[in-house]
């Protein structure tokens, strides 16, 4: 009788264990693609979020941003990382912008400057 609840018992405990393994299977995945750089599915980058609503034709101050870190493949094209973020402060946004969506660099307006040498 003990022998059988015993095996009962480990068999109840193989679940546990096989999803322990897996976790350190995937952990030690994730790391190689990290350190290799094979893969930018799990590369983190830091980008600039909103933390209040923005209107459009705002200057960026940075009291209305945060920075968070992002996995890469679930960002918006062109997202305004954090290591950019002081060239666009002061920048004019052309778009509205709502409280907690990541900050794009193409939604800042664009101001052409004439080379006039010669003109």
């Amino acid at each position: 009788m003990v022998s059988r609840q015993r095996t009962i018992l480990a068999i109840s405990f193989l679940p546990i264990v096989f999803f322990f393994l897996g976790f350190v299977a995937h952990c030690i995945y994730v790391a190689h693609f990290q350190i290799r750089g094979c893969s930018d599915a799990y590369r983190w980058s830091e980008v600039v979020k909103a933390t209040e609503d923005i209107p459009a034709g705002t200057p960026l101050r940075k009291n209305q941003v945060t920075t968070q870190y992002v996995l890469k493949s679930s960002l918006p094209i062109n997202p305004l990382e954090a290591r950019d973020f002081d060239i666009y402060v002061g920048s004019l946004l052309d778009v509205n912008i709502e409280k907690g969506s990541v900050i794009r660099s193409s939604q800042f307006r664009v101001e052409v400057v004439a080379d006039c040498h010669g003109c």
